[in-house]
């Protein structure tokens, strides 16, 4: 071998070397399972409107208070929402009728029982609310249904602080075939976005843990979630499940604000307890 020959291949063998001493693992990447999931938020997102049917449950030492309804969604024109339920107790008896108008960021509440003036029965929300509010139990902080809010969740290089998920199987939503995945954070708050994060501390404090499920059809569209999850408000942790069904992607959508004349503030409505919230 020439000498010239010789110095070129061991200049390669040396840089070969050096790579490999000093890591030369390529990066980590998101799993397909976590690029699945991410494209189907992704085409949920550019659908620019959907609806949904969803369920709200939440375990308060030995009783369950339920929500249940629709929501509707529009992303594009102004991002808006509404959702039109029914609270029940854990006897499965009707506490309220509740609707939430979500327009420019402002938050309306009409919930019957909420005390508010005559012919005024919708409530501006203050946007502060905690967990015990001047709108009785579970209103304030009664989780979101949007699917959306519960999708925004970080990937990261770093284990601990990132989103993962696993590829369950085939299963059936109403009559069509999906994929479950199922996933969350390795560590239960370390992955989450700023909407959720934001959430649990205003609203419930704190949580033990937090999973999620998903369900994509063979376009890539989510048809349904399920989330697990738990709420500290300050005594101790009270686990909630929210799930919806996702359909009519990308059909019109209206969402209005109430009239003026039928919204009062809510530094109007008292506290249950007589302390300011």
């Amino acid at each position: 071998m020439s000498g010239k020959k010789w110095a070129a291949t061991a200049t390669v063998v040396v840089l070969g070397a050096l790579a490999a001493g000093c890591g030369g693992d390529p990066p980590p990447r998101p799993s397909a399972e976590v690029l699945a999931v991410d494209a189907a938020v992704a085409k949920l997102r550019a659908s620019g409107s959907y609806r949904t049917e969803f369920e709200v449950r939440i375990d308060i030492g030995l009783a369950t208070v339920r929500q249940a309804g629709e929501g509707r969604y529009r992303l594009a024109d102004g991002p808006a929402s509404a959702i039109v339920a029914v609270r029940e107790d854990n006897d499965r008896k009707k506490v309220a009728d509740v609707e939430l108008v979500i327009v420019d960021g402002v938050h309306y509440l009409r919930s019957t029982d909420v005390a508010t003036p005559a012919k005024r029965p919708w409530v501006r929300m203050a946007g502060n609310e905690r967990a015990i509010s001047r709108y009785g139990t579970g209103v304030a902080w009664f989780p979101p249904a949007d699917p959306l809010f519960w999708l925004d969740l970080r990937w990261t290089t770093t284990p601990n602080e990132s989103k993962r998920f696993a590829n369950l199987g085939t299963e059936q939503v109403g009559e069509i075939s999906t994929t479950r995945y199922s996933g969350g954070c390795k560590l239960a708050l370390q992955c989450f976005g700023p909407q959720i994060r934001g959430w649990f501390d205003r609203s419930a404090a704190d949580t033990g843990y937090f999973t999620i499920d998903v369900w994509i059809d063979g376009d890539g569209q989510l048809r349904k979630y399920s989330v697990r999850s738990s709420v500290n408000l300050g005594q101790d942790y009270y686990p909630f499940n929210a799930s919806a069904v996702i359909h009519d992607h990308g059909a019109p959508v209206r969402v209005d604000p109430p009239p003026p004349a039928q919204v009062v503030e809510a530094a109007a409505i008292p506290s249950p307890s007589g302390r300011p919230t």
